[in-house]
């Protein structure tokens, strides 16, 4: 059985209990979701985004409830919400960020175009000459997130390194990239 504060607004109500985590979580998603959303599109500027950082908030909650976290409802869990979808949306922001500051580096409107399909090939041939250029740690590094699509802390585990750290040599591998694709002849 998981316990469920009452929230703020009913004090003298019972503690609720509920037999599985995903009854747990659709308690609390009638009970906080919409305001969580609220909350989280005022602060990221887009509902589309709040809902998702709030969807992940609850899957992180129901996660460590299955992993047997049962008391972590048991005193306030608006701000259980609250915390997980913030710290969502954080990652939310910061994965547009830099999703945007790449796009932007690699040249957004080079790849968006849907006319001849030579101009892929001539865009490939550009990559790959850039590419020939780095070292092959760049170029693995480069590889595990843009050919494999790996996710960082996966990446990470298998070069045997932190997060930040692969983090940190990726986003080398993209500035000395760019700085290859610059000292290029046009």
């Amino acid at each position: 059985m998981i316990c469920i504060a009452p929230d703020g607004t009913h004090p003298g109500a019972p503690v609720e209990l509920v037999p599985t985590a995903t009854d747990a979580i659709d308690t609390l998603y009638h009970r906080y979701g919409a305001d969580a959303v609220r909350r989280c599109a005022r602060r990221l500027g887009d509902h589309a985004l709040a809902e998702d950082a709030v969807h992940e908030g609850f899957i992180q909650v129901l996660q460590r409830l299955r992993r047997g976290d049962e008391h972590l409802l048991a005193d306030h869990p608006d701000h259980v919400v609250q915390r997980n979808a913030r710290w969502a949306a954080s990652r939310l922001m910061e994965r547009d960020r830099s999703a945007g500051a790449k796009a932007r580096m690699l040249g957004d409107d080079a790849l968006r175009r849907d006319g001849d399909p030579w101009d892929l090939v001539e865009t490939r041939l550009d990559v790959e000459a850039i590419l020939s250029r780095l070292s092959d740690s760049q170029r693995r590094l480069l590889g595990m997130r843009y050919v494999q699509r790996l996710p960082d802390a996966v990446s990470a585990a298998r070069l045997g390194m932190s997060v930040k750290a692969f983090r940190c040599r990726l986003d080398r591998a993209l500035s000395a990239a760019r700085q290859v694709a610059l000292a290029r002849p046009a």
